[in-house]
C-alpha cells in the first residue's frame, strides 16, 4: 500500500518536467523535482518503518483503515502543496534551485544509508521478512541519490544510470514484498500438500476421514476393492 502511493506521486513526476502535457498547473522541473522529493521521502519512510518497527502483520482493520488513509492524506496534501507553490510562489534562480535540490537529494541519501545500515543489523536476528533483500534495495536506492547528486541535469549520463538503479532497486523491492511474503507461502503450502497426498496414498491401510456428525469427508485407500462402497457415494 506505500509503494502504490510512492506510484501515484511518481506517477506526478513524470507528468511534471517542461514538455509534457501540463498536470493540472503550469508544468516546470521545480515541480518534477517537489514530486520527485515527497515519493522519495515516502519510500525511504516506508524502508525506516519496517527496519526499526517490531514487524508483524496488520491483522486490525481499524489499523488498517488508518494506514489508508494516513496515505492517502500524505499522497492528497503533497499534490496540493506543489501545485500551490509552484503556481504562486517565484521561481528560485537556477543556482539557488540547485542547491536546494543537492541539499534534498543528501538527505534522502543519508535515509537511504540509515535504513541500510538497521537491515545490515537485522541480518543477525531472528526476523519474518527477507532483510537481505530489502538492505539490497536501500543500498542500490542510495547509490541512485549519489548518481543524481553527481549528475548535471535531467539529461546527463548520471541521470540515466540513477533512474536504471532505481529499477533495479524495485525488483529487489518486489522480490522481499511480493516473491517472499505473498507467493512463496503459497507454493510451500501446495508443496505440503503433495507430500501428504503421496504419504496417504502410499499407507496400506485404509484411512478415513469423519466428522463430528459421522460422514465420511476423505477416504485414502490404495485399493478400492477394500471398500463396501464406491468412494465417491461414501463421501457423498
Amino acid at each position: 500500500l506505500g509503494f502504490l502511493a510512492v506510484g501515484v506521486l511518481d506517477f506526478g513526476h513524470m507528468l511534471s518536467p517542461p514538455g509534457m502535457p501540463s498536470y493540472l498547473t503550469a508544468n516546470s522541473e521545480e515541480k518534477a523535482r517537489y514530486f520527485w522529493f515527497a515519493a522519495r521521502l515516502l519510500d525511504a519512510t516506508l524502508l525506516l518503518s519496517v527496519a526499526l518497527l517490531a514487524w508483524m502483520r496488520a491483522t486490525w482493520p481499524e489499523a488498517q483503515r488508518r494506514f489508508v488513509l494516513a496515505l492517502l492524506l500524505y499522497v492528497v496534501v503533497a499534490h496540493g502543496v506543489i501545485f500551490s507553490v509552484t503556481t504562486a510562489a517565484t521561481p528560485l534562480p537556477e543556482p539557488a534551485h540547485h542547491a536546494y535540490a543537492q541539499s534534498l537529494r543528501c538527505v534522502l541519501l543519508c535515509l537511504y544509508l540509515l535504513a541500510a545500515g538497521f537491515f545490515l543489523m537485522r541480518l543477525r536476528r531472528m526476523r519474518q521478512y527477507n532483510a537481505s533483500a530489502l538492505l539490497a534495495a536501500a543500498c542500490i536506492l542510495a547509490q541512485a541519490e549519489l548518481l543524481f547528486i553527481l549528475g548535471d541535469g535531467a539529461m546527463s549520463l548520471h541521470n540515466m544510470l540513477g533512474h536504471i538503479y532505481k529499477l533495479l532497486a524495485y525488483g529487489f523491492l518486489f522480490y522481499a514484498v511480493f516473491v517472499e511474503t505473498v507467493r512463496q507461502p503459497y507454493e510451500m503450502l501446495h508443496h505440503s500438500r503433495l507430500q501428504l497426498n503421496a504419504t496417504l496414498n502410499a499407507l496400506p491401510d485404509l484411512l478415513f476421514e469423519i466428522d463430528m456428525h459421522g460422514y465420511y469427508r476423505k477416504v485414502h485407500t490404495p485399493r478400492s476393492e477394500e471398500l463396501s462402497a464406491p468412494a465417491e457415494r461414501l463421501i457423498d
